[in-house]
């Protein structure tokens, strides 16, 4: 499916493969639509396991606490954010109009992964 987008002017790509431009704008993005929705809810042994919605996107992270101990945590995505993030054209100036003819974007999920340090745990 992937080659059929690209033909139709359609790209989705990792977050790895964005010039320094478009990693500007998904941080841009993340801070102001992202980072108040995104939260981790963290568990250890012997404690509940954070119940995960049937049909929703969430990420599992391994976290080290101040003491060194690794914990397991779930990012649930918000479904109230787009499951694709449009980004700029590569190479494009900022605050010029994006070409009619291409469209870029990014899975929210790498998006919110790439900035889990910017993110509250709960």
């Amino acid at each position: 499916m992937l080659p059929e987008l690209r033909a139709a002017g359609i790209y989705i790509h990792q977050l790895d493969e964005l010039d320094e431009g478009q990693r500007r704008a998904v941080g841009t993005y993340f801070d102001e639509q992202g980072l108040p929705r995104a939260h981790a809810a963290g568990f250890r042994p012997g404690r509940p396991f954070p119940h995960i919605s049937n049909l929703s996107l969430n990420l599992a992270v391994l976290l080290r606490d101040d003491t060194g101990h690794r914990l397991f945590a779930r990012v649930k995505v918000p479904q109230t954010l787009p499951r694709f993030v449009r980004v700029p054209a590569p190479g494009d100036v900022p605050g010029t109009p994006d070409s009619d003819r291409e469209a870029h974007f990014i899975y929210i999920e790498q998006l919110i992964a790439a900035h889990l340090d910017r993110s509250s745990p709960t």
